[in-house]
């Protein structure tokens, strides 16, 4: 199969992927978490403010909120789940979320179309990206193969349209795995400053991508014990990479807490890791909040310890006739295999079939 006939079905595909999602989001309705984030992503590019809804990194609500920029609209200042007089109590973000939307003269039906957009086009790069490692590792049939699982998954199709972060964290991952192994297998200057780069979008994306630390870690050693590179150029790689997405993350939070007022954030913190089960850290990051050059980290690791807190006090869940906070450990994989099509998973058993024995 040439390489010109397989970008033309590869370009057909990802076509089509994007006319589904786009028609899919007409004459249909915000989702619960959608309001929020896009009220905060807006407040973000307006007011360089971040009250709103720390517990989520700020990147994927600033591109779906880009667009919003482009029309007169009207944010609701005075409202007092954007003022907080008294706590920032969770729920502050879905109020202001339906202020924004529905009672501030704005058009809620212009407003989701706008704002699911950038998320279809992040569904489309991911896409790309599925198409171009598969195609560099195992050529082009299989590449289209790729692309056309994913470009008909009823589990991409469902959520790389709507306002929220999975998908982009998903597209984070990948993409960062990407370049991080191309930086392994190739350590150049410019390959590294990708992998930096692109781990630090992909930390900006959702906090559990944090996971990426010990999986490039586990990466760095496999790629070491293999023998096809040695273990000081591994670390050398390992280490940069990081301190590339870090140095990354500085600048966009900086932005994001630049009108945020450091007593503000102070408070803020404290109260949001009142319950938190590490008094060392809530402390350290009140500290940090009043500190100008530290007021970013502070921020960013603090939606992090939020993360943390909400794992471990648990989240009420209904499972097959069950209420629990504690969690199931069958939970995920009866998921994956309720929600992943029959045929994905016969498609998988053939493959694991065929590396196993042939």
């Amino acid at each position: 199969m040439s390489d010109r006939f397989t970008n033309l079905i590869a370009g057909i595909l990802l076509f089509f992927l994007f006319l589904i999602a786009v028609f899919s989001i007409l004459n249909d309705t915000f989702i619960t978490d959608e309001p929020p984030h896009i009220a905060a992503g807006y407040s973000y590019l307006t007011q360089k403010d971040m009250r709103l809804n720390p517990e989520h990194p700020p990147f994927l609500k600033d591109i779906a909120a880009f667009p919003l920029l482009f029309l007169d609209l009207n944010f609701p200042l005075q409202h007092p789940a954007w003022l907080q007089e008294d706590n920032p109590f969770w729920w502050h973000q879905f109020d202001l979320g339906g202020e924004f939307l529905y009672r501030s003269g704005n058009n809620p039906d212009q407003i989701l179309i706008l704002t699911r957009l950038p998320m279809i086009l992040i569904l489309i790069l991911l896409g790309f990206y599925i198409f171009k490692w598969a195609r560099e590792l195992f050529g082009n049939k299989t590449a289209l193969l790729a692309l056309f699982l994913f470009s008909f998954s009823p589990t991409f199709l469902a959520h790389g349209r709507l306002v929220t972060t999975d998908v982009g964290a998903a597209a984070g991952v990948f993409i960062a795995t990407y370049y991080f192994i191309k930086a392994l297998k190739t350590p150049s200057k410019k390959n590294i400053i990708l992998a930096g780069i692109s781990f630090g979008l992909a930390e900006l994306c959702k906090f559990s991508v944090i996971l990426l630390i010990p999986f490039f870690a586990i990466l760095a050693l496999i790629w070491w014990l293999i023998k096809l590179g040695t273990w000081k150029s591994a670390l050398k790689i390992l280490i940069l990479v990081f301190i590339i997405g870090y140095l990354l993350i500085w600048p966009v939070y900086q932005y994001h807490v630049w009108n945020y007022p450091p007593e503000r954030q102070a408070r803020d913190t404290e109260f949001l890791l009142g319950s938190t089960p590490f008094p060392f850290l809530r402390e350290t990051l009140i500290w940090a909040s009043t500190k100008p050059v530290l007021r970013p980290f502070a921020e960013y690791f603090l939606g992090l310890a939020l993360v943390f807190q909400r794992a471990t006090g648990g989240n009420t869940t209904y499972f097959l006739g069950e209420v629990s906070a504690a969690g199931w450990k069958n939970y995920f994989p009866t998921v994956y295999l309720i929600k992943e099509p029959l045929t994905f998973h016969i498609l998988t058993l053939i493959a694991l079939l065929y590396a196993a024995f042939l």
